[in-house]
């Protein structure tokens, strides 16, 4: 089931990009398993030294309805081969990035969450400056 989690270091990173929203797991800073205790936690609701440990699929949809940026993982079967594209809505359709191939699906699907992350940190400080 860990798996289905997003790595510890990436929802650290995703906790000061703002993403507070329901989860059911959190990490303790510096504990790479998740812990999980059956009730709904927001980063606003935990203490200083936890983060939510949100799924996957949670944060495809976060950064797709409130960044707009739309992003899909893809196996080819002849292959055994992954990868990932981003591209951001409403706009003229410009794909903000394709991945090379991974050696599987689980691979891919990190990585675009990497990518994800680093587009809204780019954008971030951009606003910033």
């Amino acid at each position: 089931m860990k798996e289905l989690f997003v790595p510890y270091q990436e929802s650290l990173e995703l906790k000061e990009l703002e993403f507070d929203e329901d989860c059911i797991a959190t990490y303790e800073e510096g504990d790479f398993d998740f812990n999980y205790d059956g009730d709904l936690v927001k980063n606003s609701e935990c203490p200083l030294e936890f983060c939510t440990a949100p799924l996957f699929s949670q944060i495809f949809k976060w950064f797709r309805n409130k960044h707009n940026l739309d992003s899909f993982c893809r196996a080819l079967e002849i292959s055994g081969k992954s990868y990932w594209k981003i591209s951001k809505l409403y706009d003229d359709g410009n794909v903000k990035g394709y991945s090379g191939f991974k050696d599987n699906y689980e691979k891919a699907e990190l990585g675009c969450i990497r990518e994800l992350i680093e587009i809204l940190k780019s954008k971030k400080n951009e606003n910033n400056i």
